[in-house]
């Protein structure tokens, strides 16, 4: 049998080789179709599963191979009958901030380790993430404040020419601009202009900042006329960081977010404002869109046509209409916005936004363009951003499994999702059954749409799930839950109690994603250069495990490529930066632990040269992390807020917790037993907070710190009240349950 997995090209690395006798990754001959800004190539993976017999569990304790650390290890563990019968548990106490310091310690103590997905999912997040900062510190961020100050100039300059109706759409245009500009203000390059001072004063600039820096939740947009969010923007709580806090992440945010009403109550029935407001708001939008038109100012338009290209290439692209899509329908109906004319024109406004709302379908309704009420709900009012909201498949997933559009009675509703929808939605029949919900009606309509949801993603192509690095990281945590040809090499991974582990690893992995999904509101670069690694112990001693799923591995490696091609091509590594050198090194880390994982599903041994290289991994990953430490960026714990719901005004947010021990019977690459080993795993955590109060990473680390909120019940099956030593060698103490 030979399984064949699609996947991306690998990227060029100068830290990363492959196992000379032959390559892990082929090509894969296939042709995508895919946007020009994804960089995603195809590759494919053969794999010749091992056909041996397999142990069985339990064993006796003296089937188990045994290292000398690892024997120390075992006299000392916890519920030891618990570990022969199911393979494997993670352990609540002690838990560790850093990945790698804790797998170097279990190395130099003599300990076999096994490499966890979850730890590879979250070098991927560290890569990624270091890479987007510096592209945002030194490329994106300089361009966005061009490109506002380029926008105001424009504007101001013609305003002052304006005729009667068009003064309404100036002042909103400005006055939109002027709020962004205020907010960005911290990185701003030089001292106000008057006239920026002058349109900052203005009483509806000032009450909108009032509102965005109150954040209490959805209120009429003084100067828009209709309902935003103001709970999206940053905490107005310091942090310890809040002093590096990029003022550019709620600029951008205010953007992304303020609705230019296309249409009137009178012409779709969820829309708050009138027509008149509706072609007010629409020629404010056309203003901005004839400031970024190539004809109009090259300029401005090549550095706004950049932002447009990386964030779509980052985050897919935007759920509704921004200027540039405001003007590709234009132009289709033979409007050009360079010709003023247009603007002024009210019936060629008119046709503009009818055609705009007639060819524009919401997928995730963020509130501002709630359906119309009734017994049959109508569709969600569309707006015209300047850079447009973020609308991910995944997003779309949350949104569609609450009521409404769950249609079930009152006492049924479902008001807000859970981040195993999305897991569920993925493939995973064990995060379905975790969050199935009861009642009849309920639990009907959830499987309804959940079938609908997951149909739809059956149908779609390698190319649909790759427009995006997002998207790419949401098909490889799909990959994950799947089954994998590396499932018949250890009977532990057959065990329900994994699929579980999985599913709570699957919903980690998605909470980084969905942490790192936003623009301009990262931790800060603060990195010393990647270089030799300081091993810190014998590599040539270390035995090294990787969990056995090289579809889910490859993908990693074809999105780390994806990320380098991008990054090359947007030129946002910069020349003395260190996110090429980090984003070359977890390449190398995982395109290591990737042909252990082959080697071991195929029952092969380990060469000489990959046995040595695989030797190093633990002490790889404690020193990259010792590298990034001034950046913040290496500690696992990280919250993300999902999803809102408008009735209660409560928000899900997902997090993950310091990383835990898990003890396991791994087995090596060609190995007749079961050895003990140890990995690391991170816990998923689901919890409701006030819309005024979301949390950020330092306000989730200060709760976690104080007391951790319970787990999903996914966890109950192999989480265990004890702990193993904080250092080996150390004794051992046995916890009580924790408090609910």
């Amino acid at each position: 049998m030979v399984a064949v997995v699609a996947c991306g090209k690998p990227a060029v690395s100068p830290n990363a080789r492959l196992l000379p006798s032959r390559p892990v990754v082929t090509a894969s001959g296939k042709k995508l179709k895919l946007p020009e800004w994804s960089y995603w190539e195809p590759y494919a993976l053969s794999l010749t599963p091992a056909q041996g017999p397999v142990p069985e569990l339990p064993p006796t304790v003296a089937a188990i191979a045994r290292t000398t650390g690892s024997e120390r290890l075992f006299a000392d563990l916890p519920q030891k009958e618990l570990l022969l019968r199911r393979g494997f548990y993670t352990m609540q106490r002690p838990t560790f901030a850093r990945i790698g310091d804790r797998y170097a310690e279990w190395a130099r103590a003599g300990v076999p380790v096994l490499i966890t997905l979850d730890t590879l999912f979250f070098l991927t997040h560290v890569a990624i993430d270091r890479a987007y900062a510096e592209a945002e510190a030194t490329l994106l961020g300089p361009r966005f404040d061009a490109v506002l100050a380029r926008l105001e100039t424009s504007l101001g300059a013609q305003a002052k020419n304006a005729s009667a109706d068009l003064v309404d759409a100036y002042a909103m245009a400005r006055g939109v601009l002027a709020v962004a500009a205020a907010l960005g203000r911290r990185n701003a390059a030089g001292p106000e202009t008057p006239e920026a001072s002058r349109l900052r004063s203005d009483g509806d600039v000032q009450r909108e900042l009032e509102l965005v820096r109150a954040h209490r939740g959805m209120e009429k947009s003084p100067l828009l006329g209709v309902p935003i969010d103001y709970s999206l923007f940053s905490s107005p709580t310091p942090g310890p960081h809040e002093v590096e806090r990029d003022g550019r992440s709620d600029a951008l945010a205010w953007l992304s977010l303020a609705p230019f009403a296309l249409a009137g109550k009178t012409e779709q029935a969820a829309s708050p404002a009138t027509v008149g407001q509706a072609r007010v708001a629409t020629r404010a939008m056309l203003l901005l869109a004839r400031a970024v038109d190539s004809d109009v100012d090259p300029i401005s338009a090549k550095q706004f046509a950049s932002l447009q290209r990386f964030r779509r290439f980052a985050f897919g692209a935007a759920d509704d209409a921004s200027v540039s899509d405001v003007d590709r329908v234009a132009e289709r109906l033979g409007l050009d916005l360079a010709d003023p004319k247009v603007v002024v024109d009210i019936t060629k406004v008119d046709r503009l936004r009818h055609a705009v709302t007639l060819q524009w379908k919401l997928h995730v309704d963020d509130g501002t363009g709630a359906p119309a009420p009734g017994p049959e709900p109508g569709p969600p009012t569309v707006y015209a951003r300047l850079f447009g909201k973020s609308g991910t498949e995944d997003a779309e997933v949350l949104s569609a499994l609450v009521s409404p559009p769950l249609r079930v009675a009152d006492a049924e509703r479902r008001s807000l999702p859970s981040g195993l929808d999305v897991i569920a939605w993925l493939g995973s029949p064990e995060a379905k059954a975790s969050v199935l919900p009861t009642g009849d009606e309920r639990r009907a309509a959830y499987d309804q749409a959940l079938a609908a949801l997951g149909q739809r993603r059956s149908r779609s192509d390698e190319s649909q799930r790759h427009h995006s690095v997002y998207a790419s990281l949401l098909d490889a945590i799909g990959t994950y839950v799947e089954p994998s040809a590396g499932d018949a090499t250890n009977p532990v991974l057959g065990r329900p109690e994994w699929r579980l582990h999985k599913v709570e690893a699957a919903a980690a992995a998605w909470t980084m994603l969905r942490h790192d999904a936003s623009m301009f509101g990262r931790s800060p670069l603060g990195a010393v250069p990647v270089g030799d690694v300081r091993f810190r112990g014998d590599p040539s001693i270390t035995v090294v495990m990787v969990e056995p799923h090289p579809e889910a591995i490859l993908k990693l490696v074809a999105l780390l490529a994806q990320v380098a091609r991008g990054m090359q091509a947007f030129g946002g590594f910069a020349p003395t930066g260190t996110a090429r050198a980090t984003l070359n090194e977890v390449d190398a880390i995982v395109r290591t632990a990737l042909e252990v994982a082959v080697r071991s599903t195929e029952g092969m041994p380990l060469d000489a040269e990959l046995q040595g290289r695989a030797g190093t991994l633990p002490y790889r990953m404690a020193d990259l992390e010792m590298r990034l430490a001034a950046s913040g960026a290496v500690d696992t714990a990280l919250v993300a807020d999902v999803h809102h719901d408008l009735r209660t005004n409560g928000v899900l947010h997902v997090a993950t917790g310091n990383a835990q021990d898990l003890a396991i019977l791994g087995r090596t690459a060609a190995g007749e037993s079961l050895q003990l080993a140890m990995g690391v795993a991170l816990p998923y955590y689901e919890l409701v907070q006030d819309a005024s109060n979301r949390l950020d990473d330092d306000a989730w680390r200060k709760r976690l710190a104080d007391r951790a909120p319970p787990r999903t019940s996914v966890a109950g099956a192999y989480a265990i009240a004890a702990l193993v030593p904080a250092k080996p060698g150390a004794p051992v103490a046995e916890l009580p349950p924790p408090k609910r």
